[in-house]
């Protein structure tokens, strides 16, 4: 049996790390400069990618890049989150 194509379900996650003087914008957050997000399929595909100032809030990002990956893949039919990404 062949395996679809396209993706219909993903998983996002987050990660914050600290960054070098020579990047243009930075956040503080408990020490941590920038954040990164990905999406990936459940075959560990990379869907997106996106990299951020560690003070904007982790949800406005998730749903900024989950977002951008619906876009570039309509299949998309849900999404696993950890509990950090619960809030509107």
């Amino acid at each position: 049996m062949e395996r679809n194509h396209n993706p219909t379900y993903s998983i996002i996650d987050s990660q914050s790390v600290k960054t070098t003087y020579a990047a243009k914008e930075r956040g503080i957050d408990g020490g941590k400069k920038v954040k990164r997000h990905i999406v990936t399929d459940t075959q560990g595909h990379l869907l997106n990618i996106m990299v951020h100032p560690a003070n904007i809030h982790g949800t406005v990002a998730g749903c900024e890049v989950f977002r951008d990956a619906l876009e570039k893949y309509p299949s998309l039919q849900g999404v696993c989150a950890d509990a950090g990404y619960r809030k509107p």
